[in-house]
């Protein structure tokens, strides 16, 4: 308070514990938030389907039960990231008709990613790191909006804010573990029966942003 009774606002200066660089504020330690990445597909037996959603004039993309269909991705970090591990996730929309049988079916995923840090080897494709995650399905999920969670990624010894995570979904569709193979009856593509909504990235911030625009 100033001596006239009016509210002084000051900066507060906090230290991130990673490498004591200053930010501008503090009070954000383990709040969450979400990005939205690019989303680019594959080519040819990997290439979308680009389908109305139920008839509504609404188009979506969707993945086939019937081949292995590519999600290419890449998310760029905010300079409110407090460089700890970041969750991938799908939101998606079942749309096959039910066939009777197995009281669940699942959706199976491939997942490979890599970082891009400032100064520092991008790895080729070939040697990223893969995980494979399961969407589990019933009767009753027709249209209604799910939520997958695709991997748990870990930064590298070299990421920072503004580094780049790129990442490769894939929906192995004739793999014996994808078991969500009924037909949608919509119009469009009867094997493309799960619409992609978005992918996002969660993760935790502990800054309003860095004093550096290109964090040392």
């Amino acid at each position: 308070m100033s001596a006239s009774g009016g509210q002084f606002l000051g900066r507060i200066v906090a230290f991130e514990a990673a490498d004591g660089l200053p930010t501008h504020g503090d009070g954000f330690s383990g709040e969450w938030s979400d990005m939205l990445g690019t989303f680019d597909q594959g080519s040819g037996v990997g290439a979308l389907q680009w389908d109305d959603y139920r008839a509504s004039g609404f188009k979506m993309f969707f993945v086939r039960h019937d081949q292995p269909d590519v999600i290419y991705q890449k998310y760029q970090f905010s300079h409110e990231w407090d460089r700890s591990s970041v969750r991938l996730h799908a939101h998606v929309i079942p749309v096959a008709t039910w066939v009777p049988g197995p009281a669940t079916k699942d959706v199976y995923w491939e997942i490979a990613y890599a970082w891009s840090d400032d100064g520092q080897l991008v790895a080729s494709p070939a040697g990223w790191t893969t995980v494979n995650a399961t969407l589990t399905l019933t009767p009753s999920d027709q249209y209604k909006r799910k939520y997958c969670a695709l991997a748990t990624i870990a930064p590298t010894g070299n990421s920072k804010e503004s580094s780049t995570l790129l990442v490769r979904v894939t929906r192995l569709g004739t793999s014996g573990s994808d078991t969500y193979a009924d037909n949608k009856t919509d119009p469009g593509l009867p094997q493309a029966n799960l619409a992609l909504e978005y992918f996002d990235v969660h993760y935790q911030k502990n800054k309003p942003g860095t004093v550096n625009e290109a964090p040392p």
